[in-house]
Order: C-alpha cells, then structure tokens, then sequence
C-alpha cells in the first residue's frame, strides 16, 4: 500500500512533508538526511511504553543513514510532561556534546511529541524536529500541530512554545501495538477535525464509520490524512493567530473541566474532548440554530467509533465553575459552537443557559 504525502506550507513560508502509510519508518532516515538537513546527528526520545516496541527500528534506520544515534527513554504518562524532565534533558543533551547540528526524533504519543518539541525549541538556539507518532491521537492532531506544551503545578499545557518539525512520519504499523482503551482518544479527534471540517469529511467518517472501528488499513490511512489536511490548513494559515486556532479548542472548554475535577490522567483527554464535543453540540441547538439531526449525528458517529461516555457524577454548577477557571470576567463561558458541519462560531454562553444544557446532556448519558 502507497504512503500518502500531505504538505503543511506556512504564510511565512516554511514549509515540511507528512507521510501516512504502513511501513514509513523504513525510508526515515533518508528523509531525516533530506528534510533536516545540517543533521550530524540524532537523539531519540521515547517513553517506557513505545521504545521496547519501535526503539531499535528506528535506531537502525539512523544508523543505516550513517547518522550517530543516542536515545533517551522517558517514564510513560502525563505525569512526565513537566520542567524538570525538560532541564533534564537540556543537561543530557549539554553532557553528551549535543549542540544545534543534532536532530530530536519524537518516538511515541503525545507526551513525547510535546516534551521533546520544547527541548527542540529551546535547546542550543533550536535543534531540528522530526515526529514519529505512534498513537491514532497523536497521528491525527499532535504531530502537526506546531506548538509544544508542558504542565506545571498550577495546570495543564501552561507553557508553550512554537515548534515546527522538519518531518512528519506516521507508519501506520505502529497502530498495531495501540491499546483497545487509547483508540477512543484518537477518534475523538478526528470526528473533532470531521465536523469543523467539510459536509464531505464527516460524512466520509460516518459512513465509513463500522470499517474504521474494525481498524480497516485503508481506511485509516485516508482518514488519518483528511484530518491532518484539514488541521494543517488551520495551523499553517497564520503560526501566530490564535483566532485562526481557536476552533481547535472545540470540545475542550468542558473537557479540560472534567480533567480538572476528574483529576489528570483519570480519563484520557480525548474521551473529555468527546464529552465537550456532546455537550458543545447541543449548546449550538440552543444557541447557534444547529439542528437536532447534527447533535444526533455527531453523538451517533462518536458511538459507532466506540468512544465511550465517561462515568461522571457531577454537579453541574461544580463543572460550569472549573470551565470559568480561564474566563476573564464576567458569568459566562466563551465556547466554540457549532452552526452545522464546517461552521462555527466562538460565543459567550450565559450560566442558566448552559445549566440548562448540561442537564441535558448528563441525562442522556
């Protein structure tokens, strides 16, 4: 089966290649020569969970390009997307002779893309930055996003820098090793991309909705390359314009509520954003004209993917009060809502209102 390419080019410019397909790892280190050139050598980043898995492939990739190869194995989880790790990689990095001829390949999911993206921000002036995501989530959405994030105690993704890749390379293999529990994150995101995208887009999704929950190859190859061309058209229009990403945060003013009082790790973000994405639906009915027939199609392609709802016994003032944790002033809760498929706006949502909204949702669950 071919790899399809997907091109993410800047406003400024810039420009770097994507490729979905089974069996890409094999031509990596040819493209780590090509697309990040100055390379004289490599460092891998990993966590516990994905090196024992792919950790010597890619090695021998780099080696077969006659690039010097050192790796760094990062403690799996959340819990390591944090200051610490970072400096301590800086100090690895320093210690090893490392300086801005070196390339960080990003092997693993979200964590690894997001800590390794700030250590190649900041590192010696920038080091160049390729993504090798092994998640659905992290193929569909992280590996192109352009900005690398860490938490610190007082929340989640607080500090945030840009941080473009050289190279994108999404082996579809590596989905093969992906926990039955982890796919639900990733299809939240791409029915997420699906409905801020085209009529076209989410519909493809639905109606090929039972192939791509059976993890059809073809399938997934195709749909993982319809997100990240509509994601790509979002974050390359302007690097800069947070207006231009916002819709990208739909879904996440509940979900990051329920993160916070659910506590981090308790449930997996894409499960929360598929929360939101439900409860962000119906307020678009109320607010916004969208029809009945969206909510019930969005919550009908996010089942029959097998996104499945989250336990939550909340009180909804409790939720509506941890989704104001970011709001300026006032009583409200700015949200990305939905028109229809491919049209949104971003609206002030009064409490009442959405109290009323959020009873409806926590009764449909």
């Amino acid at each position: 089966m071919p790899s399809i390419k997907v091109v993410v080019n800047f406003a400024d410019g810039d420009a770097y290649d994507v490729r979905i397909g089974p069996g890409t790892f094999s031509s990596l280190g040819a493209h780590v020569r090509s697309d990040a050139p100055g390379t004289s050598s490599v460092l891998i980043v990993s966590d516990a969970n994905v090196a024992p898995l792919y950790l010597d492939a890619v090695r021998e990739r780099m080696l077969a390009a006659q690039l010097p190869c050192r790796e760094v194995v990062l403690p799996a989880g959340e819990a390591t997307k944090n200051v610490r790790v970072v400096a301590e990689l800086w100090q690895t990095m320093a210690q090893l002779g490392l300086d801005r001829t070196c390339c960080i390949i990003a092997l693993g999911g979200g964590m690894v893309l997001d800590v390794a993206g700030f250590v190649a921000a900041t590192f010696s002036g920038g080091v160049n930055l390729v993504h090798v995501p092994t998640t659905l989530r992290a193929m569909v959405s992280l590996a192109i996003d352009g900005r690398s994030s860490i938490d610190l105690p007082v929340g989640k993704d607080i500090a945030s820098v840009t941080a473009r890749p050289r190279f994108v390379c999404v082996d579809t293999n590596a989905l093969s090793s992906l926990p039955e529990g982890e796919w639900g994150n990733g299809w939240a995101e791409a029915v997420r991309a699906a409905v801020l995208s085209s009529d076209e887009s989410f519909f493809w999704m639905c109606e090929r909705a039972r192939g791509l929950a059976s993890h059809d190859e073809e399938l997934l190859r195709e749909m993982i390359a319809r997100c990240l061309v509509f994601r790509a058209g979002v974050v390359a229009g302007d690097a800069t314009d947070d207006e231009v990403r916002s819709c990208l945060r739909y879904g996440s003013e509940l979900g990051c509520a329920i993160e916070r009082i659910a506590g981090y790790g308790a449930f997996g973000h894409g499960r929360c954003i598929a929360e939101g994405m439900r409860l962000s639906a119906r307020l678009g009915a109320a607010v916004c004209g969208a029809s009945p027939a969206f909510v019930e199609e969005q919550d009908g392609l996010l089942d029959a993917l097998g996104v499945e709802r989250i336990p939550l016994a909340a009180d909804p003032d409790g939720l509506i009060d941890a989704m104001r944790v970011d709001e300026p002033s006032g009583d409200g809760v700015r949200f990305v809502l939905p028109h229809d498929v491919g049209s949104w706006s971003i609206e002030t949502v009064g409490r009442e209102i959405l109290r009323a909204q959020m009873e409806d949702w926590l009764a449909d669950r």
